[in-house]
């Protein structure tokens, strides 16, 4: 499996769904600060992972769980495992 860098993205479609339903790729990057261009590139599937904050941010937006739209790199993820 090839690996990422940063959180990636779970589904296009779904991302692309909650975008949509939270109005359009603009009203999500005037809401979060991140580039429409960035938004828009993770809903189309051109980009597949992207940073925690960024992850973070889309998701608060959309008022989603993060854990719904992104899955934290490898290495977060054995660091939760290790912590619990």
């Amino acid at each position: 499996m090839p690996r990422t860098r940063g959180w990636a993205l779970k589904g296009r479609e779904t991302f692309a769904a909650v975008i949509k339903a939270a109005g359009d790729t603009g009203a999500v990057a005037r809401g979060t600060g991140i580039s429409r261009q960035t938004i828009g590139a993770l809903a189309s599937g051109r980009k597949t992972s992207t940073s925690k904050q960024t992850a973070e941010a889309i998701a608060s937006f959309v008022q989603v769980p993060l854990d719904q739209l992104f899955t934290p790199p490898a290495e977060e993820s054995a660091t939760r495992r290790e912590r619990a």
